[in-house]
């Protein structure tokens, strides 16, 4: 990696590490704000490092107490701390859209160090306010749903579910959902069909407008997995280290659904239509 490159995987799996996050793990259960890391390039030090397993093992920051000790030992092994401030310096000297991305994505992880701090009792709390403006690029403000409410009033009248007023709607949204749920033993099975259901619309509808040189890359090799009880509603796995008899990689991922939800037919097609195809 470039002198850049190795500052940003530094501080990015720095920080994952801090919360207690491991990019190696295949699940998303087991990783925190870093993605799966499926380059062939070496792991940077804020992985390497021996000092790191020991964080990874008793969950950063996360758990319910943090081991401070082995958190200090990191932190300062890997100079997490310089990391964080050289990146954001060099992420203001990149230009184009690269540099804005860059510059907010160091302002998050500043924040995310502070939060790491506050949970440690070394700084005063994080505003709320401050993580929306770093995630977001926008203060925070109340949300007005009524026109929405009135949309979907609408809808379910129109399919057949009555409801007179507001107070009622809720009901009504639960009394839809429950006749349409997926089972979570058959999520896989119904994943899978939807997939090539999906993939065959995507092929005639879809490529023919994109260029020819996307026509051989996979597009749907996704495995759907429930899962129960995770702190998320789902994760996206990028494996990404199979290959195909002629070395080209295979692009393959899980999902992870918390099968501990309950989720529609419907609201399952559009998931499967934003993470898989077409999205």
């Amino acid at each position: 990696m470039t002198s850049f490159n190795d500052t940003v995987a530094n501080a990015i799996i720095g920080i994952d590490t801090i919360w207690g996050g491991d990019v190696l793990n295949p699940s998303g259960t087991g990783r925190f704000i870093a993605d799966s890391w499926f380059s062939d390039q070496p792991l940077p030090l804020a992985y390497t490092h021996a000092t790191a397993a020991a964080v990874r093992e008793t969950g950063g920051v996360s758990a319910k107490q943090p081991n401070h000790d082995a958190i200090d030992r990191y932190v300062e092994a890997v100079k997490l701390t310089q990391t964080l401030s050289d990146f954001k310096m060099q992420a203001a000297d990149q230009q184009g859209r690269r540099g804005v991305y860059l510059t907010g994505l160091a302002e998050c992880l500043d924040v995310m160090w502070d939060l790491a701090l506050e949970i440690l009792g070394r700084r005063d709390p994080v505003s709320y306010e401050r993580c929306v403006i770093a995630s977001t690029g926008s203060r925070p403000g109340p949300s007005d749903p009524a026109s929405k409410r009135e949309l979907l009033l609408r809808r379910l009248t129109e399919s057949g579910y009555p409801v007179s007023s507001q107070d009622g709607l809720l009901d009504a949204v639960d009394t839809w959902r429950s006749e349409r749920v997926v089972p979570s033993a058959s999520i896989p099975a119904l994943a899978a069909a939807f997939i090539a259901e999906f993939n065959g619309l995507t092929t005639r509808n879809l490529m023919p407008y994109l260029p020819s040189s996307l026509a051989g890359v996979p597009r749907s090799n996704i495995r759907f997995m429930p899962i129960r009880d995770a702190w998320f509603s789902g994760s996206m796995n990028y494996l990404g280290r199979a290959r195909n008899a002629d070395g080209r990689p295979e692009f393959e991922a899980t999902y992870e659904i918390n099968s501990s939800l309950q989720i529609s037919v419907p609201e399952f097609q559009q998931l499967i239509s934003h993470e898989v195809e077409p999205g």
